[in-house]
């Protein structure tokens, strides 16, 4: 059978062919053991490695206009694009780790753990895409428009030669970075999890709940407070996964984070962020506030599964 086609029960609907595709392959659970530490070895472990060559290199021969920080490996100077590129070589390796343990490991479709549908539907995709591109454009603009407060000002980047460079390299390695995350909780970690219970709340609270923890790696919760951070990335795994299992696939939780990255990475970004980048506009906000933060994140996403839910009649009675 082709790895990227499954031979789907065209009489199951696609969420219940998503998480029963845990079901197909060899389910060891030796196997989703060992394949889930490999992933996380070559990720978090292997995956580091040329950052902390490229900062030692920095910081012992003193490269010019270069400095690097020994504690989360940012690489800052004269230019973004080393320590940009450098930030998604973990993701690359950990999505070819992903992709031999299931095809080699496992010995099933690689589209099993992205989809219940026969194929990826990149109009799912797309259409998340351009649904997060419409809502921050016009957030944006409610930002602009109106007075900037004491506690977070914006300041305007005019685009320079190494922006295009970025938006490009973004265009490329994001989808990789942000699939990959997708794939690995909301996908494989889901799936090996069903295997456990098949509650779907308990599927998507320890998947989400994996997921932010993961994040307090990143410098933000250090520097804009652990509790606000954390708690607005909980709540936004909750919902991609949510709407993963509701949709019976990946497709719209992708589309979500590639387009949400690539605002943050391209369009607003935050002064102290795990990536800097010349966006066109870098926010600085001294904290986070966990009230003003996660209120217009629990609305928005509200809107936006409100949406998705019309969109695809996810609650028609014959779904």
């Amino acid at each position: 059978m082709n790895k990227f086609t499954t031979n789907q029960d065209n009489r199951i609907s696609p969420q219940k062919q998503f998480i029963s595709n845990a079901q197909k392959g060899i389910i060891n659970w030796k196997y989703w053991l060992i394949s889930i530490l490999s992933v996380f070895l070559i990720w978090q472990g292997i995956g580091i490695i040329p950052s902390l060559l490229t900062c030692l290199l920095i910081n012992n021969y003193e490269i010019t206009g270069f400095n690097c920080n020994t504690d989360n490996f940012i690489i800052a100077g004269p230019s973004y694009i080393p320590n940009f590129i450098l930030a998604f070589v973990p993701f690359v390796l950990a999505l070819i780790t992903l992709y031999v343990v299931v095809t080699r490991l496992h010995q099933k479709p690689f589209i099993s753990i992205i989809t219940g549908r026969q194929q990826f539907d990149f109009r799912r995709l797309f259409f998340a895409m351009s649904i997060v591109a419409i809502f921050s454009v016009i957030s944006l603009l409610i930002q602009l428009s109106g007075s900037q407060s004491e506690d977070s000002t914006m300041t305007f980047n005019s685009p320079g030669f190494e922006f295009f460079i970025i938006v490009i390299l973004a265009l490329m390695l994001v989808p990789i970075q942000a699939g990959m995350e997708e794939i690995f909780f909301r996908g494989y970690i889901l799936q090996a999890f069903s295997l456990i219970a098949k509650s779907k709340y308990f599927l998507i609270i320890s998947t989400s709940s994996l997921f932010a923890i993961l994040h307090i790696a990143n410098p933000e919760p250090w520097e804009y407070g652990i509790v606000a951070y954390l708690s607005s990335v909980l709540i936004l795994a909750i919902f991609m996964s949510l709407i993963t299992v509701l949709d019976g696939g990946l497709e719209l939780a992708i589309g979500f984070h590639i387009m949400n990255n690539l605002w943050a990475f391209l369009i607003v970004n935050l002064e102290k962020s795990v990536v800097p980048t010349p966006a066109l506009f870098i926010a600085d906000i001294p904290e986070f506030n966990l009230f003003t933060l996660i209120l217009p994140s629990l609305i928005q996403f509200l809107i936006f599964g409100s949406i998705f839910a019309w969109k695809y009649k996810w609650f028609r009675k014959n779904n």
